[in-house]
């Protein structure tokens, strides 16, 4: 079976074709008529903005919409007021023009006053190609490809039924030509062709193809974390070359069926295989741990991604990908499997069976950790919004947030582990190398106390009569410390995505004060993940 190698080259170094979220497209004008093709959405795509200091005399965009083509005018025979064309005139009277924007993925006739050539740069946001082409019609049409290495007319257009061996025709000269040898002319980046669409419907737009979850780029926002390139590659006898000419670090998928499986860094150059069946689906991940500092607020980061073949074809659209802040709640587990009663040196041991409980933790505005025991979200219909209560008594104020045999419930998670009330302060910092401690003080008379028992005579901290107070429980405190790892200790490649953004974990300790004689040290691993995003607690 017959492979092609997929080479992925991520360069982190801004080149001077990309601005931020921004591509840049010039063209070299000469005097008179010009026939250009727009890879990018002008960021001011206001027409007279789009030209200003050009010596533009007339635009003119065909409107594929009215009519089929069958002859080809030169343009110095078009007038004005042709229902096939929409028309912009510079220093002609007003109603004559009905074209008043300048569009990416569109053909233009530009007329230029003068004797010299003038460069035109038009910068905005790449767009994917996508013709709508008209049967048994001529076709003004435009295509992706690499400046510098553009294909041969015949072998670009082999690939499709509808094209092949069809005439072309090029503007040489302020007038229509035949492409007389396609197998032997060379296609040129930004140039508008006259192209004949034969029989059936078509949607060609070259050889390689690709087509993107949300149309024309790659938007993860703040909590996407993953999606899907679909790439078509009808030569499959080509390489295909990605740059990535921004910041956003990424991941790529691996199938089982290929070695290393799973979500893989995508290095600075990689090579993937592909059978010959002419598609791809790339499975790309934002790695967020490795975006900017993690003692954050939500920030934005762009990239520019340019796919090349070896046929001349040049794709580019954008990925933007933002940071979650650690503003909200988190919830997860603890994996308590060490132990130690040493209180001379701590020397921990494995446990026979592992122990596991939940935690609950809360970061709010003011990047305040607390501890919670428990939590209900509830909604607030004077404010439109969900809240967060840790005070049962002002529930009643509140609406359920989920509706359960229909009535309105709120949504409560708990952790029995935990014997405080209320809320409980964690000092240190949250997140990657972060170390967060707090203190957990159990009463001799506290419910959740294992040594009291209300109804039983020798643990219920009364005397004989049952009147006065008489401590027959111990105090018992305990002190947790959570030491935040920028790995992930439950390392798995099939579920690594999102570490470091909304899921974070390390290293669990906890030193525990009256169960015993010595002081009894245990450890293990945490793992939480952000649940909401609400930064308030109603406490």
């Amino acid at each position: 079976m017959k492979k092609i190698s997929l080479f992925i080259f991520l360069s982190w170094v801004i080149t001077a074709f990309a601005f931020g979220q921004n591509d840049r497209q010039i063209f070299n004008l000469k005097p008179g008529w010009n026939a250009i093709y727009l890879e990018v959405q002008p960021n001011q795509n206001k027409i007279s903005e789009v030209f200003e200091g050009i010596p533009v005399i007339s635009v003119w965009k065909w409107n594929n919409s009215k009519a089929s083509i069958e002859l080809i005018q030169d343009p110095n025979e078009l007038v004005p007021e042709q229902k096939e064309w929409n028309t912009y005139f510079k220093d002609k009277p007003s109603f004559m023009t009905n074209l008043f924007t300048i569009n990416g993925g569109n053909c233009y006739l530009l007329k230029i006053n003068g004797n010299e050539d003038v460069v035109l740069t038009i910068s905005g946001k790449p767009v994917l190609p996508k013709i709508k082409w008209i049967s048994d019609s001529f076709n003004l049409v435009g295509f992706h490809l690499e400046p510098g290495n553009e294909p041969l007319f015949k072998r670009f257009f082999d690939y499709s039924p509808s094209h092949k061996d069809q005439t072309i025709y090029r503007l040489i000269e302020n007038k229509w030509e035949i492409i007389q040898n396609p197998d032997s002319t060379q296609m040129k980046s930004g140039e508008a062709f006259w192209v004949y669409c034969n029989g059936g419907p078509s949607e060609f737009v070259g050889p390689l193809k690709i087509e993107l979850e949300q149309y024309d780029e790659l938007d993860f926002g703040q909590n996407l974390l993953e999606q899907k390139i679909h790439i078509t590659n009808l030569s499959n006898d080509s390489n295909l070359t990605f740059k990535n000419m921004g910041n956003i670090p990424f991941k790529y998928w691996v199938p089982i069926t290929v070695d290393n499986p799973g979500w893989n860094e995508l290095p600075n150059i990689k090579t993937f295989s592909m059978t010959d069946d002419k598609y791809l689906s790339l499975r790309i991940s934002v790695d967020r741990s490795k975006m900017n500092s993690f003692k954050r607020s939500a920030s934005s980061n762009s990239s520019l991604i340019e796919v090349t073949d070896d046929n001349g074809m040049r794709l580019r659209f954008i990925s933007k990908a933002s940071q979650n802040d650690y503003k909200g709640l988190w919830v997860g587990h603890v994996i308590v499997n060490k132990v130690d009663e040493n209180s001379q040196k701590y020397s921990p041991s494995p446990t026979d069976s592992e122990l596991q409980f939940r935690i609950i933790i809360h970061v709010d505005e003011d990047e305040n950790v607390n501890l919670l025991k428990e939590v209900t979200q509830m909604w607030d219909s004077n404010n439109s919004k969900y809240v967060l209560v840790t005070d049962y008594s002002k529930l009643h104020n509140y609406s359920g947030a989920a509706l359960r045999n229909g009535e309105l419930v709120g949504r409560r998670i708990s952790s029995v582990i935990f014997g405080f009330d209320g809320i409980k302060k964690m000092e240190g910092e949250f997140g990657f190398d972060g170390v967060l401690n707090t203190h957990i003080d159990i009463h001799p008379s506290h419910p959740t106390n294992p040594y009291y028992h209300k109804f039983h005579p020798d643990h219920n901290n009364l005397d004989e009569d049952y009147v006065s107070y008489k401590q027959e429980s111990f105090h018992i405190s305990r002190t947790i410390t959570l030491k935040f790892i920028d790995s992930d200790p439950d390392f798995s490649k099939e579920n690594s995505i999102g570490w470091g953004d909304t899921v974070l974990g390390g290293k669990y300790e906890e030193i525990i004060h009256g169960l015993h004689k010595d002081s009894i040290q245990v450890e293990g691993s945490f793992r939480i993940q952000k649940v909401s995003s609400i930064s308030q607690i109603i406490n």
